[in-house]
């Protein structure tokens, strides 16, 4: 059936209970895009997945599910296919590494996703160069310009000054620039 295992979901759901409570075989699924299969009772439960990723964050294995049926025992194999994979990057340093010869899949059929941390790009132009060929990218970049501390009376400037005497954090102190102009707060880094 098109849903997920849950207590309690916008979308058609079974709770753990009701699947292991209803002493099927086999319970196929659809709905989340990764897949997985797990035993609840003797239910055998099989997520199929996505053939391919259609969009960013869809990481894992792709492909077909085997199903397998003998009295009394259910079993799920995943065939991976050929087809658009997503590939998640994330890198510091500011040198641009080889995109394509990190990415295990074939860069056109990739959506490759790029975050960027700490050190400044050596050039963006190269960036974007070593990006060409794949088939779509998304660049998140949570790096961030050193700030020097500002003179003035400012309330910013007041903050800024005091965030550095008592060692607050580089994010608590974006935090609350953030909140004094006005803008978007910042991503917190995992």
């Amino acid at each position: 059936f098109h849903g997920e295992i849950a207590e309690d979901s916008p979308y058609f759901h079974a709770s753990q209970a009701q699947i292991t409570a209803s002493g099927a075989g086999l319970l196929a699924m659809g709905h989340i895009h990764g897949h997985f299969t797990k035993t609840l009772g003797r239910t055998l439960v099989s997520m199929n997945g996505g053939l391919q990723a259609t969009k960013f964050g869809e990481t894992g294995q792709k492909g077909a599910v085997i199903i397998s049926l003998d009295p009394g025992e259910a079993k799920a194999d995943l065939v991976p296919l050929g087809g658009t994979r997503c590939f998640e990057l994330a890198f510091s340093d500011g040198e641009i590494p080889d995109l394509s010869a990190l990415c295990p899949f074939p860069p056109g059929d990739t959506l490759l996703d790029l975050t960027l941390t700490g050190a400044p790009l050596t050039s963006r132009e190269e960036l974007l160069a070593k990006t060409e060929g794949f088939l779509q990218v998304r660049i998140t970049d949570l790096r961030r310009a050193p700030r020097e501390l500002p003179t003035g009376k400012s309330l910013g400037a007041l903050f800024l000054r005091r965030a550095a005497e008592t060692e607050l954090s580089l994010l608590a102190t974006e935090f609350g620039l953030a909140a004094l102009e006005n803008r978007e707060q910042p991503h917190a880094e995992e």
